[in-house]
């Protein structure tokens, strides 16, 4: 299956519900344009117009110059079948995965990394709504937790 983002790229979905929630199914993806690898997270009900305006708030928030870094980067929008979706960074990893793998201070220094990054978020107003190792992800040490997910 092939979905075109509003910008005009198309991405091919490869895994049908890799992770699936209540609101929204996340497909693996590959752009067709330059080959990365994405993440297609698409509304589960047709039409669904309040979580249209909240992806589209989180693709704003996504650039923003401090909290841009503590949030998955939102590359695209769209709608496919009459569901909107968002096109976002492939981070594969999350805390609950991680974290299993880790000592406990290295779990320590994470957790205190995901509340500076909640607090960085409630300084400027913006509450995750479902905080859970499932929803930070990580890309790699130096970036830190990156919080996905909201609601």
């Amino acid at each position: 299956m092939i979905v075109i983002g509003e910008h005009g790229a198309a991405y091919a979905l490869e895994q049908p519900g890799a992770r699936a929630g209540g609101q929204a199914t996340v497909y693996r993806a590959r752009c067709l344009d330059d080959g990365r690898a994405v993440a297609v997270k698409v509304a589960a009900v047709p039409g669904d117009e309040a979580l249209r305006r909240t992806w589209r708030t989180l693709r704003t928030l996504s650039g923003h110059p401090q909290l841009g870094r503590r949030l998955v980067p939102i590359w695209d929008t769209g709608t496919w079948d009459e569901r909107p979706f968002l096109v976002m960074e492939w981070l594969p990893d999350t805390l609950a995965h991680l974290a299993a793998e880790w000592s406990l201070p290295r779990r320590l220094a994470e957790a205190h990394a995901v509340v500076e990054a909640v607090a960085e978020l409630h300084a400027e107003g913006v509450v995750h709504g479902d905080l859970k190792p499932a929803n930070v992800l990580y890309c790699d040490e130096q970036a830190g937790p990156i919080l996905a997910d909201f609601s």
